[in-house]
């Protein structure tokens, strides 16, 4: 037990970044939605474990302070953080990637890949106290930001509020706890907890009223300009144009006739019992300005629960030569997903291929 013990004290740098690895690893087979009991479980286990981890830590680090024999457990302990926090901000990075759109989010993701890396840096005990609190205050609120919409079962600022309002409480409530590990340590530190964990507060509500942070618990599945979208009772007919699969990463030009409509069909991932508006906004490029200016808003109803997506479509009319997007977001303007294409003018309508979904 001993050589074990001196093998991990030794590689302590190297072993840290293992657990950080194997958590990512572990998160990517097996999470599969955001809202099911299992992954819940393990969230919440991630976070019970960090939170006992902290505490000990510092408890064990106070014990040898005064002469005890509690460093000898601190390796451990650290290994356990490190796997942990490896585990949750995988969780996270595969979560909030799934519900991005990197043309809005991609500071945020940037964000979470720096903490997930992050936690295998500032290794001194001055700087690991705040550091590991901070990162644990990151992990709560990014939790409580899909989880509390999931238990109210809608989305929208009020819900994000109390998101931020439940994160503070919960992290007060521990750091209340830790200061029974040793008053006099976490007094000296106090300062730069509450600088520390007030800023992630500010920079992630900051994220979200500019639209930046993803709209979890919501994710796109899938999004398609069409000629016609029929609904029946088991599907709906989509009707576009033929594509080469070579074509697939390109932007796709769309030829409609005059007079004809064109057609946005998407599917939208929500969980069970999340009721929330859909918005679809119809968006041309003006050359002359260089600017996107809106031309058709539709907004609509959606109830969560299916796997492949709550299914939805809008339509426009007289849609003029150029570039265009359609964006799907969320009624307080978070983008959940876009499509970007042009359109062309024709005489004769296109070959068309027909899907069901």
């Amino acid at each position: 037990m001993s050589q074990l013990k001196d093998f991990i004290f030794r590689n302590e740098h190297s072993l840290s970044g293992v657990a950080l690895f194997a958590g990512f690893i572990i998160d990517s087979l097996t999470l599969r939605r955001v809202d099911l009991l299992p992954e819940t479980i393990l969230l919440y286990s991630y976070l019970g474990i960090a939170a006992l981890s902290i505490f000990l830590i510092h408890l064990m680090e106070e014990s040898a302070a005064r002469g005890g024999i509690g460093s000898r457990f601190v390796p451990w302990l650290t290994f356990l953080l490190q796997f942990t926090f490896g585990g949750l901000f995988s969780a996270f990075l595969i979560f909030y990637s799934r519900s991005a759109s990197l043309a809005a989010s991609w500071p945020f993701l940037i964000l979470l890949l720096f903490v997930f890396l992050g936690t295998e840096f500032f290794r001194k005990f001055h700087a690991r106290l705040i550091f590991q609190l901070s990162v644990f205050f990151f992990a709560i609120f990014s939790f409580c930001v899909f989880s509390v919409p999931i238990a109210v079962g809608t989305i929208g600022p009020w819900v994000f509020v109390l998101s931020g309002v439940m994160s503070v409480l919960t992290f007060s409530i521990f750091i209340f706890l830790l200061r029974f590990t040793g008053r006099a340590r976490m007094r000296a530190r106090m300062g730069g907890i509450i600088f520390s964990t007030a800023l992630i507060f500010f920079l992630i509500n900051a994220l979200y009223f500019l639209n930046i942070l993803p709209p979890i618990p919501l994710a796109l599945k899938e999004i398609g300009i069409y000629h016609s979208v029929v609904r029946t009772d088991a599907a709906y007919v989509l009707r576009g144009e033929e594509r080469a699969w070579y074509k697939a990463l390109w932007r796709p030009t769309f030829h409609i006739t005059e007079g004809t409509p064109l057609y946005v069909f998407a599917a939208v991932f929500a969980p069970v019992s999340l009721k929330t508006d859909v918005v679809h906004r119809w968006q041309y490029y003006d050359q002359a300005t260089a600017t996107w200016n809106d031309s058709t808003i539709v907004r609509f109803p959606m109830i969560g629960g299916r796997d492949e997506g709550f299914r939805g479509f809008s339509l426009k009319y007289g849609a003029t030569p150029g570039l265009w997007r359609v964006s799907v977001e969320t009624p307080s303007g978070q983008l959940i997903g876009r499509t970007t294409f042009v359109v062309e003018i024709v005489s004769m309508p296109p070959l068309r291929e027909e899907v069901l979904r």
